[in-house]
């Protein structure tokens, strides 16, 4: 987890001494990065607070400006990013208390501002939530205004301890894009944070998870989930597909802290842009074929023919030989689209394992190694399709993906407790 240490005191002396002195007592802790340093270190030319969004005019006696102090909580669930553009994320925090004013100073080519956002219990109006809610409160500040392909640094302000962080925006799509792709990550957390460390050395632009975050979201499980991402959580924004075990009896929860972008019926099913890329995800529980969603389908899958590389995401695959069978409505509704559209590749889980399968030369992706229990192989065999079978194997893994004007480039990389080896690869050439 990268360090939540810093005082808040680092960040406002140098814009006030007079209040600095009376917040900043004892050292700070040095922190896990290179990158934190530098975002802390750069709010010393922080502008005066008329000139910095989102912050309150204050002066002290002498009539220089300052900040506001930052709140005093602790870090429930450590910061994540969502719903990354060309121009904006959304930085997201679990506190203790409610906070009156979550705040966050960024750091950008054009100089360090301060944004401020909202602070309430856990929004579970979108649908079912079993369980019992928490008694935390979910912050949420938005960034905007950014620029495109751009690094930017930012820290959430706490008066017990800044936590600091880093990240690059979307790129335009005429760019590239440095991707992540991993799912099933539910149960065993050992498992899981061996995937994370391994994956977080590749340094990705952006988190794709195939879903089953948790094997039940609850509270409990949640946090053993974003205990185990804070590894990257704030540095990479995060997308993804509802899995079986989020199941739709437990549907606000997943979208009450990943707030997926509004689609068909709700957020489960949906799409994004990314740099390249344009991601039409799927929720693979219900029936595809119900009123209204192939229509939708289909204007998402017409929007995507603007951007080089088209995936398409879900949960169950269409294609697998393993422990649980096939999508087999998906089969019928979803895969005769994938060509019409020139979809580049489907990227699904569910399986604990690895497959690539190739149908009409799209490649589908059983992506399930991320931390649930491994499941055998070619255990289930579906006659007729061994055709299709390119490569696969039981083992926990991630799948890199390298987005470029020229190809798209997928490696598979296999984690073990001692090891990380390259396993599979393929390429795929941008839409004509």
């Amino acid at each position: 987890m990268q360090s939540v240490a810093r005082g808040s005191a680092i960040v406002l002396l140098l814009v006030a001494v007079s209040w600095a002195v009376s917040c900043g007592s004892g050292s700070p802790a040095a922190t896990d990065t290179a990158h934190a340093d530098a975002a802390v270190a750069d709010t010393a030319d922080l502008p005066a607070p008329s000139e910095v969004e989102g912050a309150d005019t204050g002066h002290n006696a002498d009539g220089a400006a300052e900040l506001p102090p930052a709140e005093a909580f602790l870090f429930v669930k450590a910061p994540w990013l969502l719903n990354v553009g060309e121009d904006h994320v959304t930085v997201a925090w679990e506190s203790d208390v409610q906070l009156a004013t979550p705040s966050v100073v960024i750091t950008t080519d054009a100089g360090p501002r301060l944004v401020t956002g909202t602070s309430g219990p856990l929004d579970l109006s979108h649908g079912p939530a079993v369980g019992k809610p928490p008694v935390t409160f979910q912050n949420r500040v938005q960034l905007t205004g950014l620029t495109a392909g751009s690094t930017v640094s930012y820290v959430v302000r706490n008066a017990s301890g800044d936590a600091p962080g880093s990240f690059r925006t979307a790129p335009q799509k005429t760019g590239s894009a440095h991707l992540v792709v991993y799912g099933d990550t539910r149960i065993d957390e050992d498992a899981h944070r061996r995937v994370v460390e391994a994956f977080s050395a590749e340094a990705p632009d952006l988190l794709v998870h195939t879903g089953d975050l948790v094997h039940v979201p609850t509270e409990a499980a949640l946090q053993v989930f974003f205990d185990v991402l804070s590894l990257v959580s704030a540095d990479v924004p995060i997308v993804a597909t509802i899995g079986n075990h989020e199941t739709d009896l437990f549907r606000a929860w997943f979208l009450g802290f990943l707030e997926p972008p509004e689609g068909f019926e709700d957020g489960t099913n949906t799409a994004f842009a990314y740099g390249p890329a344009y991601f039409v995800v799927v929720n693979s529980l219900r029936d595809p074929s119900r009123p209204g969603f192939v229509d939708w389908f289909k204007g998402e899958l017409t929007k995507a023919e603007g951007w080089p590389y088209r995936f398409v995401m879900f949960h169950s695959p269409i294609h697998t030989f393993s422990n649980h069978a096939p999508w087999e409505k998906g089969g019928e509704v979803i895969e005769p689209l994938l060509s019409e559209y020139g979809v580049t590749a489907v990227l699904a889980g569910h399986n604990h394992c690895y497959e690539r399968f190739e149908v009409a030369g799209i490649p589908q992706l059983t992506l399930g190694g991320g931390g649930a229990p491994l499941y055998d192989v070619e255990s289930n065999l579906v006659p007729g399709e061994e055709q299709f079978l390119k490569a696969d194997g039981k083992f926990y893994h991630y799948l890199v993906l390298d987005l470029t004007p020229e190809a798209a480039t997928a490696r598979v990389m296999v984690v073990t407790p001692d090891t990380v080896e390259p396993f599979d690869a393929f390429t795929r050439p941008p839409a004509p």
